[in-house]
């Protein structure tokens, strides 16, 4: 469990809300937030920089608030913990609520309060493409990927591989890359979809040709079962291509279901 530094009941000024008036007047908000840091205060050892400067946060919540706009307190809310973390290195998890006194209607309550919950999750993301300039397709996706929430931590060699399934086409080309992203499964799942379809991808035949491809292969060590997020991927361990870059860039990644190191998966599959 790591430690917990919490700010509360800090005062904000903003200009939010769905009537006009909120947008012109503005009034108090009321923001409790609690930041989880990469190391233990024991190893902080007093020194600033491996922490987070609590004055430095109070002042970034409250210039954000007092310079951004939001009709729902839900996505002001949402923004604010994703910059929190764009801003401060050293987070690893967020909690924050936001109070918002009732002013502005006359129905007998003290107000109301949104809560955010966020945190890094490491995911690995399998890689492929054989139409046009493959490799070219690659690095969009990578550009992409980064441009929405989701960091590059590391990433395998691009690899050429004939291709699976069974139906004749060229060659792809493939990776696999780990990333830290804030989104939920579901959340990553569509933004993986969205980056297909703004490559133009093309969803005509089951193991056809494919301007890319994204797959997410491992997200922590989670395993779900929903219409259309299957993690682990349902048949990464027979895919000799897949596990060779996933053990390049960590070999001890785990499959939860299938209970086994990436490199146990490889060796087994080699041996087949």
């Amino acid at each position: 469990m790591n430690d917990v530094i919490k700010i509360k009941s800090l005062e904000v000024f903003g200009y939010n809300g769905t009537f006009e008036e909120e947008k012109k007047l503005g009034q108090k908000y009321y923001v409790n937030i609690d930041v989880k840091i990469k190391d233990s205060f024991r190893d902080v050892c007093n020194d600033i920089n491996k922490t987070v400067d609590y004055s430095k946060l109070i002042l970034f919540v409250r210039e954000y608030f007092q310079n951004n706009k939001r009709d729902l307190l839900e996505s002001i809310t949402n923004d604010v913990v994703f910059e929190i973390f764009k801003e401060f290195s050293n987070v690893i998890e967020v909690n924050c609520e936001i109070f918002k006194p009732a002013h502005h209607v006359s129905i007998g309550f003290e107000g109301m309060s949104v809560c955010v919950n966020r945190k890094i999750h490491k995911v690995y993301i399998a890689l492929g493409s054989n139409l046009g300039n493959k490799e070219e397709n690659l690095n969009n996706a990578y550009s992409l990927l980064e441009e929405n929430n989701i960091k590059i931590t590391k990433k395998s060699e691009i690899i050429e591989t004939k291709p699976y399934g069974g139906v004749p086409q060229d060659n792809f080309l493939n990776s696999v890359i780990e990333v830290s992203t804030l989104l939920n499964p579901v959340e990553l799942m569509n933004t993986l979809l969205d980056i297909e379809k703004k490559l133009k991808r093309e969803r005509v035949i089951r193991w056809g040709p494919r301007i890319i491809d994204l797959d997410i292969l491992l997200y922590d060590n989670e395993i779900i079962n929903e219409d259309n997020v299957i993690i682990p991927h349902y048949d990464m361990h027979n895919r000799e291509f897949v596990l060779e870059s996933l053990c390049e860039i960590n070999k001890f990644s785990y499959h939860p279901r299938l209970r086994k190191f990436s490199f146990e998966l490889l060796d087994e599959l080699k041996m087949k």
